[in-house]
């Protein structure tokens, strides 16, 4: 994970102290530019975590590549260590690709936890896996990948070079 300039102190190191690898730009790059902190959490394949809204403006406005995930985090609490918890608690245990779409494994949920995971399962099969444009899930050799048919052709070319 990467977390946003604006994510407090105490909260990244909750999510450390619960074993999660997480960078912080307060520290390791103050003062970024939003595009900047974007192009790195891809860069780095880090989710990104923020309270800060003009992220989801980047992607679904002005069509910035958001694919390596943006959490924003609208949570009212009365401490960072709150913060922490909260966010720790919901986090996923486990969060793969499987036969070529997502899946999510939540240690703990509700009712609309899980819908709201089954409508992110649902539509990873629609979203390409390395672009984020609109893709389709493709079988090549055994292989299961949500590809838009640019990324398509070469990432099966790559797969059938090194499998000669």
């Amino acid at each position: 994970m990467l977390a946003n300039e604006n994510f407090p102190g105490a909260a990244v190191e909750g999510l450390r102290r619960a074993g999660h690898d997480v960078g912080w730009i307060r520290v390791e790059a103050p003062g970024s530019p939003d595009e900047a902190v974007l192009q790195r959490s891809l860069a780095e394949r880090r989710v990104l975590l923020t309270f800060d809204k003009d992220f989801g403006e980047l992607v679904f406005a002005r069509g910035l590549n958001g694919s390596a995930g943006i959490i924003l985090v609208r949570v009212i609490s009365a401490t960072p260590e709150a913060t922490a918890r909260f966010i720790t608690q919901t986090l996923a245990s486990q969060v793969k690709e499987k036969f070529g779409t997502l899946r999510v494994y939540l240690d703990e949920h509700n009712d609309t936890w899980s819908r709201l995971v089954d409508e992110c399962e649902a539509a990873s099969c629609d979203v390409c896996a390395f672009c984020g444009g609109q893709g389709r899930l493709i079988r090549d050799r055994g292989w299961f990948q949500t590809l838009c048919d640019g990324c398509a052709a070469s990432v099966i070319a790559a797969r059938r070079g090194r499998q000669g």
